[in-house]
């Protein structure tokens, strides 16, 4: 058996492919995708000495050699569609080599590549597209309110303060009255979002929903946790992880591309796993293993890796606190600039006496002192793409001790939903009883009661809390 590796022509994911040997005999598969159940067609050549790699409804090409320079964007990585090496232990040297690479335990589109920097800044091509996912939970026990209020908000703001045609941005939403978002939709529609991204093009990206985190398998994650995001069918389909997300939506951007993005709901701070975060009185903080990429790609998440979002009862409207305050600090004021757009989320969260912390990470550092909006392209000034491995981390697993919140833990690391099995939060069965306890991870008392009751702050948040 000879295995192949192809690619999605619908969601752009890696599929690995189990083949005959058959030497000298030029084949023809068919592949369904496991992320979005497309049937791919591929053409795989006769068998030669070295691995190819084909794109649904093509041939399949040698790739280039390793140390080369690749103006290519990294081929997407799911760790549901491509096997990874195992971790060793210990801490690998900054600035590894390809096959250092590769023997931490890295995928091969997570490795370092060369690529150019200060090319010209593109001309705006009047592509625009924009995909809002908001997701209620509607008859499950985590059921949230503001969500999709919260995406309609947005294309409001899109359309009237930004001017961009209705036709061009895409609703998910679970209350029938759009397409559903469930895992393989998002994961589908994320592609739809970027495909054939070219410079000049614009993009926006928007989710308001449960957020979680799971452990890291490849132990890159400073806390030992990806983030992740919930589609409605969770139970069936699984989490989508923020090594994904970065994998369908900013991997493949060319230099010269802007990709907004907004992301409200709990642990999403590095909700994309861009490289960099502003941090106030700092300024921009680079991760410990960095992923580098040529797009220009901006998050403004509703809170920190370790916090949980908030739905806000302010008004006759529900909607979530960070899409609430985003929209309504860009409406008062159009030319607002970045510093001044953060510390006015920050200051609507104080003045909520709300413990989150909104955040903005960036794929490359900018000066935060010019004005916001959606068109300002920064060309690639990543002098490489990939992930940089300075260290790795170990998983932080749940150490408490009470019987209750233990059996509360979902099998094989898949998190809670404020302190919520996944299971249970979307049966439909009655909402269970309301506890105090302590923290999962970290910092302080948490109230079930306050984050979970119908009144006043209704949590938004999936995950260790």
């Amino acid at each position: 058996m000879r295995t192949e590796e192809v690619q999605c022509g619908m969601c752009q994911q890696i599929i690995t492919l189990q083949m005959p040997t058959m030497r000298g005999e030029p084949l023809r598969a068919r592949a369904t995708c496991p992320h979005c159940q497309h049937l791919n067609e591929f053409d795989i050549p006769a068998l030669q000495s070295t691995s190819s790699f084909s794109t649904a409804g093509g041939s399949a090409q040698s790739p280039p050699a390793t140390n080369a320079p690749s103006a290519a964007p990294p081929m997407p990585y799911s760790p549901q569609s491509q096997a990874t090496a195992q971790v060793p232990a210990g801490v690998p040297p900054q600035g590894l080599t390809m096959a250092s690479q590769a023997q931490y335990g890295l995928p091969a589109t997570m490795q370092m590549q060369q690529t150019a920097v200060g090319v010209p800044v593109p001309e705006l091509t009047g592509v625009q597209r924009a995909l809002l996912v908001g997701i209620n939970y509607y008859g499950s026990k985590c059921e949230l309110s503001g969500c999709i209020p919260d995406v309609h908000n947005m294309k409001r703001l899109l359309v009237e303060t930004y001017h961009w045609n209705p036709n061009d941005i895409k609703l998910l939403t679970d209350d029938g009255q759009n397409e559903a978002p469930t895992r393989a939709n998002i994961i589908r529609n994320l592609g739809w979002l970027v495909r054939d991204a070219k410079p000049g093009d614009i993009f926006f990206f928007h989710y308001s929903g449960h957020g979680a985190q799971q452990e890291d398998p490849l132990h890159l994650e400073e806390d030992g946790m990806n983030e992740t995001i919930i589609p409605v069918d969770v139970k069936e389909a699984g989490q989508i992880t923020d090594d994904e997300i970065f994998q369908i939506l900013v991997a493949p951007l060319p230099s010269g591309v802007r990709l907004t993005s907004v992301m409200d709901c709990c642990h999403s701070g590095t909700g994309m796993d861009l490289p960099w975060t502003w941090v106030e009185h700092r300024g921009w903080n680079e991760d410990v293993n960095p992923w580098h990429s040529r797009g220009d790609v901006q998050l403004f998440s509703g809170c920190d890796d370790s916090q949980t979002s908030a739905d806000s009862s302010a008004g006759p409207i529900s909607g979530g606190a960070m899409t609430t305050a985003f929209c309504n600090a860009i409406r008062a004021r159009p030319g607002v600039t970045y510093v001044d757009l953060i510390d006015e989320l920050n200051n609507e969260m104080r003045r909520k006496h709300m413990s989150q912390r909104p955040q903005l990470s960036s794929s490359q550092v900018f000066p935060l002192d010019r004005p916001f909006n959606l068109t300002d392209i920064l060309p690639n000034q990543n002098k490489s793409i990939g992930r940089t491995v300075r260290q790795k981390f170990k998983a932080r697993p749940n150490e408490n001790k009470n019987k209750f919140l233990r059996n509360m833990l979902l099998a094989g690391g898949a998190g809670l939903v404020g302190g919520m099995l996944l299971g249970e939060a979307t049966d439909d069965s009655p909402r269970p009883v309301v506890i105090t306890a302590p923290p999962l991870i970290g910092g302080p008392r948490i109230d079930l009661g306050g984050l979970f009751g119908r009144g006043g702050l209704l949590a938004k948040g999936k995950g260790l809390l």
